[in-house]
C-alpha cells in the first residue's frame, strides 16, 4: 500500500510540475508569437481547462504527500531535519497550489477576458508570465526538497 501511495504521489507531482514546465517553456513562448486576437482565442479555453485539471491534481498530490508523512515517520520527527524538510515541502506545495490558482490561473483568465485591441494586453501577458516563472522557480525548490526527503534529509 505504501508503494502505491508513493507512486501516486510521484505521478501526480510529475504531472503538476511537468504541466507548469511545459506551459512555461513551450506553450507561453508560442502564445507570445500569436497576434492579440489569437492569444485571446487560445488563452480563455486554455485557462478554463488548466484550472479543471491542475487544481484537483495539486490537491491530490498534497493529500498523498500528507498521508505519506505517517508511514515514513515525518510527523513523529518534526523536530529533526527530515521533519523540517517535510514541513517546508508541505508549506511550499500548499503555497504553490494557491499561487497557481490565484496568480497564474486568474491571470490567464484575465488575459482571456481582455479585448484583443486592449492596450493593457501586453502588460497583463507579461505579468501573467512573471507569475508563471515564479511558480516554476518554486517547483524547482520543491523538487530539491522532495529529493532531500528521499535521501533522509
Amino acid at each position: 500500500m505504501l508503494y502505491l501511495l508513493q507512486g501516486l504521489h510521484v505521478l501526480l507531482g510529475i504531472f503538476w510540475f511537468g504541466g507548469a514546465m511545459f506551459s512555461d517553456m513551450v506553450v507561453m513562448p508560442a502564445v507570445r508569437t500569436l497576434d492579440p486576437a489569437g492569444r485571446q482565442a487560445f488563452l480563455a479555453p486554455y485557462a478554463r481547462q488548466a484550472r479543471r485539471v491542475i487544481a484537483p491534481l495539486s490537491g491530490l498530490t498534497i493529500v498523498f504527500g500528507l498521508a505519506l508523512g505517517f508511514p515514513l515517520g515525518a510527523w513523529s520527527r518534526l523536530g529533526s531535519l527530515y521533519g523540517e524538510t517535510f514541513l517546508a515541502g508541505l508549506v511550499l506545495a500548499v503555497g504553490l497550489s494557491f499561487w497557481g490558482a490565484m496568480v497564474v490561473g486568474r491571470g490567464a483568465e484575465r488575459l482571456g477576458a481582455l479585448a484583443p485591441d486592449s492596450p493593457d494586453l501586453d502588460v497583463a501577458f507579461e505579468r501573467f508570465r512573471a507569475g508563471a516563472v515564479a511558480e516554476l522557480a518554486g517547483f524547482v525548490v520543491l523538487f530539491v526538497l522532495m529529493v532531500a526527503l528521499r535521501f533522509g534529509y
